[in-house]
């Protein structure tokens, strides 16, 4: 009997608690789909743990992401999927009004799309709120620019760039946009997927060129606003190798075509006049070498004339310097 009543008496303390957690829409919420951004006008959260200092609203629905609060009295963060809104708690009230819920809204109808609390951070659900978002099947056109990408960093290994960020959470983003200058001017377009985190940029010479690198997402109409960063030319200072004792190791690139040994040869005589340093020295034979391959390449029919004519012009621009 005694253990049967203290069990009813953790119920019943149970029960008494959970009528005091809730998150609730102040009404069921009708919009119509592909209405970007809309707010939702007040959600009523009611909390009574006292040793709460933080809490989750979670969605859910694979069409509808959140946006924004306008609620300033709250502290918050957005997960990088725009799926969850994390509030700093101030201790002050139980009963909190989170207003003006910004949301976007997507392309399918939707018949309940529920607010849902988590209080203890897991991202599992603790409560769910007993009205909805409702979104009808009206066909609307998308009139709003994607959300940007977000935490672009680079790092360089050799004349590799390696790039990754974190993508558009818009539900309907179809490609990716990397817009690469080098030294202030446009250079080239890449088109990637609209899910890829990452890319690596092949043969870019941050010892000879500075690059600025743009990455937009875009859906079927508009580009997102771009988001940058600028790789600047690595100066002498920046080079960590003793150049007194680099050695002049750099190979020579040979083929069998005798108007390609032609051209080497002229190459090789004007390196040679100029006297490099061991350093600068390997790094002209190298360019040499990229373009006396290609041109092989292309000769034994490996490589395009199209193919050939692209890679070349990267190649020559940072041939060039060391030979005029």
């Amino acid at each position: 009997m005694k253990k049967f009543i203290l069990s009813a008496l953790l119920l019943l303390s149970l029960s008494s608690i959970s009528l005091w957690v809730s998150v609730d829409l102040n009404q069921t919420i009708e919009f119509d789909n592909n209405i970007w951004d809309v707010s939702i006008p007040s959600i009523i959260v009611n909390l009574s743990w006292e040793n709460l200092d933080e809490f989750s609203l979670l969605l859910w629905s694979q069409k509808i992401i959140f946006i924004d609060s306008y609620n300033w009295d709250l502290e918050y963060s957005i997960s990088n999927d725009h799926k969850k809104l994390t509030f700093k708690w101030d201790f002050e009230n139980e009963t909190i009004t989170i207003e003006w819920l910004k949301i976007r809204v997507y392309w399918d109808k939707i018949n309940e799309a529920r607010i849902y609390l988590d209080i203890n951070w897991d991202s599992i659900t603790d409560y769910t709120s007993t009205k909805y978002i409702y979104v009808n099947d009206d066909d609307n056109d998308d009139d709003t620019k994607p959300l940007p990408i977000k935490n672009l960093s680079y790092e360089i290994n050799g004349k590799n760039i390696s790039l990754s960020w974190t993508k558009s959470p818009d539900l309907d983003i179809m490609k990716q946009i990397v817009r690469i200058y080098k030294d202030n001017n446009f250079y080239m377009d890449k088109f990637i997927t609209a899910g890829d985190t990452s890319i690596v940029l092949e043969n870019y010479d941050t010892n000879s060129n500075s690059y600025k690198i743009e990455i937009y997402a875009k859906d079927q109409y508009y580009s997102s606003d771009s988001v940058y960063i600028d790789i600047p030319k690595i100066t002498n200072t920046d080079i960590t190798q003793d150049i007194e004792t680099t050695e002049y190791n750099q190979s020579k690139y040979e083929t069998n075509s005798i108007q390609l040994k032609a051209i080497a040869n002229i190459i090789d005589t004007k390196i040679n006049l100029k006297n490099y340093n061991a350093e600068k020295y390997n790094q002209a034979i190298e360019y040499r070498n990229q373009l006396i391959e290609l041109l092989d390449k292309y000769l034994k029919k490996e490589k395009t004339m199209s193919q050939t004519s692209k890679e070349m012009v990267p190649i020559l621009a940072s041939l060039i310097p060391f030979i005029k």
